[in-house]
């Protein structure tokens, strides 16, 4: 293989380090198996990039492809999105961290605020007082029964808040990774 060729690998190779290693020798195979097909038909290699794109956008498709396989949650999926919008330009440089990382927040508050709800009970059964964990509205303080009932409802807020900005971030990633399409179409 031709010295651009591997300088050209290299660099698809470093964006997509945050997939999976079987994903990552998967796709590294598939560009170069189109690499060598286009470079076997006589085309040159001004012709190869133009069709494959940069290393940037190339590897902006497949990343943008490993978020949205499926809508789930994942921390791995959270550092591909991370990777992703390191190539994703200046035009969602506040978008997509608001929408991934506060969606992953709000996935891991959710439950979190229906334990503490859920500790402060338990510690007013066993006759404990736990004032550092409370719901305040304004000025009233409720007591530690309704302190529960208002966790599950705020945890199961926060959790359904989290779940859509995922969303809303799988929607974003689906829209910029069009780019990938060069090389299957």
């Amino acid at each position: 293989m031709e010295q651009w060729m591997n300088d050209y690998m290299g660099k698809i190779e470093r964006y997509l380090r945050p997939l999976p290693v079987g994903e990552r020798v998967d796709v590294a195979a598939e560009i170069k198996s189109e690499m060598l097909e286009l470079r076997a038909a006589g085309k040159t290699q001004e012709e190869i990039i133009a069709r494959l794109g940069s290393p940037e956008e190339l590897a902006q498709g497949y990343l943008g492809e490993a978020i949205v396989k499926g809508p789930r949650f994942s921390f791995r999926k959270l550092g591909a999105v991370i990777a992703f919008y390191s190539l994703a330009g200046a035009a969602w440089l506040f978008i997509l961290p608001v929408t991934s990382l506060c969606g992953a927040g709000f996935m891991l508050g959710g439950p979190l605020a229906f334990l503490a709800g859920v500790v402060k009970f338990i510690a007013y059964v066993l006759g404990f007082e736990m004032p550092w964990v409370a719901f305040q509205f304004g000025s009233y303080t409720p007591g530690p029964v309704l302190t529960l009932v208002y966790s599950l409802i705020m945890g199961v807020l926060l959790f359904l808040a989290g779940c859509a900005l995922w969303g809303v971030t799988v929607w974003i990633v689906k829209k910029l990774s069009a780019t990938k399409t060069r090389l299957n179409g």
